[in-house]
């Protein structure tokens, strides 16, 4: 009974550890800080279904947006003020890692 209820346990801990929120997380490894950021969020790469501000997020830092969406592309500046962009990058797993060679400088 008690590695029933022991069983039990184990696996709403490990429900609860499921992602609930949407919530996708971007790492900048880009090698660029980024000014005046914004996270894109799509289902389909022939239109955008919405977008959050971000702000800055420099170098090995991380920044987040609430979304269902299978395809996240961010926009920035950089401390020159010219444009950086990503390609889109799969959000479905919820971690999104940018480096230099997925931007489309």
């Amino acid at each position: 009974m008690k590695k029933s209820i022991l069983l039990a346990l184990t696996a709403i801990i490990f429900a609860g550890c499921s992602k609930e929120n949407n919530e996708v997380v971007v790492t900048n490894l880009s090698g660029y800080d980024w000014y005046d950021t914004q996270l894109w969020y799509t289902n389909n790469k022939d239109a955008m279904e919405g977008y959050s501000e971000v702000g800055n997020v420099y170098i090995g830092e991380t920044c987040s947006v609430e979304t269902d969406c299978r395809y996240i592309v961010v926009s920035a500046k950089d401390k020159r003020g010219n444009l950086i962009m990503s390609d889109y990058m799969d959000a479905t797993n919820g971690i999104v890692k940018v480096d230099r060679d997925d931007l489309l400088r």
